[in-house]
């Protein structure tokens, strides 16, 4: 499905593995975006469980998405900012258990494994960013975040 579709619409020549997943460009590709929205398709099929025919949403254009490493891998925010695993594995239960409400808050769809959040949407991914930041450097419930958003929001 994702190798014809990517051939077909955006001139993009894929090769998926049981390990590896590639894209080149093939003479029809003309778009210069195409190539930054191709890596970012990569990279949210191999970190998370997004199914592929939401994640192909973003070659069109349709949908933003937002990776955020919130783990101890490389370029997670625990990793920067030195937060030990014992305090990370409190948190990310807090997370999980508010995970609806910040995709409710965001209007987006949220998927979250053992170190990524994967947010895709229209306009508010960005928001999750700095929910999943005050959730794991501050230790705040996002929950809460969520309530005082939506409070305020209304205000406005």
């Amino acid at each position: 499905m994702l190798e014809s579709f990517l051939i077909s619409d955006y001139g993009l020549s894929c090769t998926l593995a049981k390990d590896s997943m590639a894209f080149s460009t093939t003479r029809i590709t003309n778009e210069t975006d195409i190539i930054d929205k191709a890596w970012q398709l990569l990279e949210l099929l191999s970190t998370t469980y997004v199914p592929a025919s939401l994640a192909l949403e973003i070659m069109d254009g349709s949908r933003q998405t937002c990776l955020i490493k919130i783990g101890n891998q490389e370029g997670g925010i625990c990793s920067e900012y030195g937060i030990k695993e014992e305090e990370y594995r409190k948190r990310w239960e807090c997370l999980r258990y508010s995970i609806q409400a910040l995709a409710e808050t965001a209007d987006c769809t949220e998927f979250l494994n053992d170190n990524t959040v994967a947010a895709l949407g229209n306009t508010l991914v960005g928001l999750i960013k700095q929910y999943m930041e005050n959730c794991i450097l501050h230790d705040l419930c996002p929950g809460t975040a969520c309530m005082v958003y939506n409070c305020l929001s209304r205000r406005l």
